[in-house]
């Protein structure tokens, strides 16, 4: 991502085709990763509840066989997700064992407690996952604009450490060539006015005659 965006920012600076191409191209190839695991994630949903279903079973079966990491687990989910086995208080009667103290008193399954926090969190990631799409297309989308724009010769262009005039200074340039012009009628207007006078002083022009 950051490669890519380097490479954006050079391909603007320069106005570069070869640097906005490769910009698109590479958002591109982003996009399709992206919709290629949202559709993943789409249909490894149902796979996702099956297994997590089977993996709280297995917890619950082997919980009283000794103090291990499936105990502590299970316990561990019990507590932040205020939850009791798969289904229930009722999956721990079902192999004649008591419910542990780390159940909780409502005994909500952890399954659908679990699959609820999922379902949040799924929804927050769809929005994430839209917004993402988004930006990519629309960067794809400027990048190919800019990259097809306007005259060619401003993408070849060479990059000048001069800055640009500003408005300002561009004003001044404009009111500096108004006065040079003004000037230069002014003083061809004094040099008419003088032939004129000279001539009213000297006469006509006289000829010697041979």
């Amino acid at each position: 991502m950051i490669v890519t965006a380097m490479i954006g920012c050079c391909g603007v600076a320069q106005g570069s085709r070869i640097f906005l191409g490769c910009y698109a191209s590479a958002m591109f190839v982003l996009l399709i990763f992206t919709i290629s695991c949202g559709v993943y994630i789409l249909f490894r949903q149902n796979g996702i509840d099956v297994e997590l279903s089977d993996a709280l079973n297995y917890m619950v079966q082997h919980y009283y066989q000794g103090a291990g990491i499936v105990q502590e687990a299970l316990d561990r989910l019990q507590q932040a997700f205020r939850c009791c086995g798969n289904a229930g208080c009722s999956d721990f009667r079902i192999f004649r064992q008591d419910p542990p103290r780390t159940c909780d008193i409502r005994c909500d399954g952890c399954h659908y407690r679990i699959k609820l926090a999922l379902q949040i969190g799924f929804s927050v990631a769809v929005v994430v996952y839209g917004i993402c799409m988004l930006a990519e297309v629309v960067a794809i989308a400027v990048a190919l604009v800019l990259a097809f724009r306007g005259n060619p010769k401003y993408y070849s262009r060479s990059i000048y450490l001069y800055p640009t005039p500003t408005q300002q200074q561009y004003e001044r340039q404009k009111i500096d060539r108004q006065l040079q012009s003004e000037h230069s009628t002014l003083q061809r207007s004094r040099s008419q006015g003088w032939q004129q006078r000279q001539r009213q002083y000297l006469g006509p022009p006289r000829y010697q005659k041979y």
